[in-house]
C-alpha cells in the first residue's frame, strides 16, 4: 500500500509519471542477484511506479582501484559488480514494462479517501511535526492501510484522494471524475474519519447525484460498484491494469510462492486478448473461451502484459 502514496497524486491528477527510487539496500553490496531485484521491481510495478531510477550507481573515477567509489545504503549497479554482465537483461525488461506502464491512463476502480485528521488527532500528541516514513505508516495509519488489503484482497484497486482534491470531484456519466478527468466508480471511506463540513457537504452533493459512496470493507456495495478481478481475488496475482484507445492493458506478476493455472473472467469483460512477455519481447495469443473466462498459466516469479480488447477494436486481429 506504501507505493500508491505517490503513484495516487500521479494518478488522480493525470500525471504521466510516477518515479521511485529503486533497490535501496535490497540487500549489502555485492550480494544481490537480478533474480532478487525483479519480484521487487515488480511489487514497485502493480503499485503503479512506472519510472524507477537505479539507488544506487556511485560516480567513481574511471582509473580507480577496485572496487571503485561506492554509496553505502545501495544496491551497487556499477561495472565493478559481477551482475554488471548481466544487468542489460533486467534493464531491457523494466525497460519494456514501463513502455506500457506508461501509454495510457490509470484504470483503478475506487477513490480511498485518506484520514489525515485522525492521524494527526491520533499520533502529533501535541508535536508540530510528524512525519509520514515509508517505514512507519503501518503503525501509523493501521486501520486506512488494513482498507487498502481487504480492497486488494478482494479483487479491486484504487487510488487515494485528499479532502483537498476531493473537493475538485465531480459526478459525470455514472462515476466519480477528477478535475483532472481521472474516473472512478466508486468513493471509499474508511470509518472514523475527521472531515471538514464542507467536504462531509461535496460528498452528499456527490451521493445525491447517484455517486456511490462506499463506507468502511462494504463487500457487498463494492461488488455492486465495480467487477473484481478474479485473478487478484482467487489466486493472489498481483496486477494494474490501465485503459487505453483500444482497450485496456494490465500487467500482471505472479509474486507467489507456486505456479497458477486457472481460467477467471477479466473485469472488463473484453473477449479479445494478447500476451506479451517483456523478458524476451514474445507476444502469444491469449485464450478466451465461451464463458469469458481467461487461460492464464504464470510460473511463480513470471510476469506478463495483457492487451485485452474487443474483438471489433482489438488491433492484433
Amino acid at each position: 500500500s506504501m507505493y500508491k502514496w505517490a503513484s495516487s497524486a500521479a494518478h488522480i491528477n493525470a500525471k504521466p509519471f510516477t518515479s521511485s527510487e529503486t533497490f535501496t539496500w535490497l540487500t549489502e553490496h555485492f550480494r544481490t542477484s537480478l533474480s532478487q531485484m525483479k519480484p521487487d521491481m515488480d511489487l514497485m510495478f502493480v503499485g503503479g511506479v512506472n519510472h524507477m531510477f537505479f539507488h544506487g550507481t556511485a560516480y567513481s573515477p574511471k582509473n580507480d582501484p577496485w572496487p571503485g567509489w561506492k554509496f553505502y545504503a545501495s544496491v551497487d549497479m556499477s561495472p565493478t559488480n559481477t551482475i554488471w554482465r548481466d544487468a542489460p537483461y533486467l534493464m531491457s525488461y523494466i525497460t519494456r514494462c514501463q513502455s506500457f506502464l506508461q501509454w495510457g491512463k490509470p484504470d483503478n476502480d475506487f477513490l480511498v479517501f485518506v484520514p489525515v485528521r485522525d492521524l494527526w488527532h491520533k499520533q502529533s500528541k501535541g508535536k508540530r511535526l510528524m512525519q509520514f516514513a515509508i517505514h512507519t505508516m503501518g503503525q501509523l495509519a493501521p486501520e486506512f492501510s488494513e482498507t487498502i488489503d481487504n480492497i486488494d484482497r478482494m479483487g479491486f484497486d484504487c487510488d487515494y484522494i485528499s479532502d483537498q482534491y476531493l473537493r475538485s470531484c465531480t459526478y459525470k456519466n455514472g462515476m466519480i471524475e477528477t478535475a483532472a478527468g481521472i474516473r472512478y466508480k466508486a468513493l471509499v471511506i474508511p470509518s472514523n474519519n475527521i472531515m471538514p463540513s464542507d467536504v462531509i457537504q461535496h460528498i452528499s452533493q456527490l451521493k445525491a447525484q447517484g455517486a456511490k459512496i462506499i463506507k468502511g470493507d462494504n463487500t457487498e456495495a463494492m461488488a455492486k460498484a465495480a467487477n473484481p478481478e478474479m485473478m487478484r481475488k482467487l489466486y493472489g496475482l498481483k496486477l494494474i491494469r490501465r485503459n487505453n484507445k483500444y482497450g485496456h492493458h494490465y500487467f500482471i506478476a505472479n509474486l507467489t510462492d507456486h505456479d497458477i493455472k486457472a481460467q477467471v473472467p477479466i473485469a472488463t469483460g473484453e473477449n479479445a486478448a494478447l500476451w506479451y512477455n517483456p523478458m524476451n519481447e514474445s507476444y502469444h495469443a491469449a485464450v478466451i473461451n465461451e464463458h469469458g473466462e481467461l487461460t492464464i498459466n504464470l510460473k511463480s516469479g513470471e510476469s506478463r502484459i495483457l492487451l485485452s480488447a474487443q474483438k471489433e477494436s482489438a488491433p492484433w486481429l
